[in-house]
């Protein structure tokens, strides 16, 4: 019988410290910090990365839906052009002009509209993640001369799913840092302005 008392009182005792620790915590607990996430806020501002295709440069949109505690979504879009990569394709005959030689440059523009979850949306630093739908549309400029047909070449990707991570750092209720990983932005950095209440 002692020993079961005692242990109730240290299961006691270790439940009501856990739940002293849980609210000194400065990401798990109910409280709020001075700026956050907050809802009918808009998110806006430029993203500058690297990605598969080249470094990037674009811009970055969202509007908070929600800002209860694990149900903090938000909804936006990204645009975003790469610097691209070149191909050589090497030489072609022609009949009248002999051996030819040509090159190809993509460069892609992606547009994705985006859902995002955010973990600790009252905290400076909150960390979220999305889920987005992209398109991407590919230019091409043609160095030397191409075969008939490949001048001025450009094709579309079709849509894709994306995720990605990231983190924003609120600096004050009217501006933020951000940084994300994932896809189509490999890694990303930029800054928003806040608008709104």
């Amino acid at each position: 019988m002692k020993r079961l008392i005692i242990i109730l009182i240290i299961a006691l005792l270790s439940v009501q410290f856990a739940d002293a620790q849980r609210k000194k915590s400065t990401m798990f607990d109910d409280s709020r910090d001075a700026f956050g996430w907050q809802e009918g806020e808009f998110y806006i501002g430029p993203v500058l990365g690297a990605g598969w295709w080249g470094a990037i440069i674009g811009a970055d949109g969202e509007f908070a839906i929600t800002d209860k505690k694990w149900m903090a979504f938000g909804a936006g879009g990204t645009i975003a052009y790469h610097t691209g990569y070149s191909s050589n394709y090497g030489s072609w005959y022609d009949l009248n002009k002999g051996w030819q030689e040509y090159s190809i440059h993509y460069f892609p523009i992606t547009i994705q509209a985006f859902a995002s979850w955010h973990l600790f949306p009252h905290k400076k630093f909150d960390v979220f993640a999305r889920l987005g739908f992209g398109y991407n549309i590919w230019m091409t400029t043609t160095t030397g001369n191409a075969p008939l047909g490949w001048s001025d070449w450009a094709h579309s990707s079709g849509f894709g799913i994306n995720e990605q991570v990231g983190i924003r750092w609120y600096l004050s209720k009217t501006f933020a840092l951000r940084a994300v990983v994932g896809d189509p932005i490999t890694l990303g950095v930029g800054c928003d302005f806040i608008i709104g209440d």
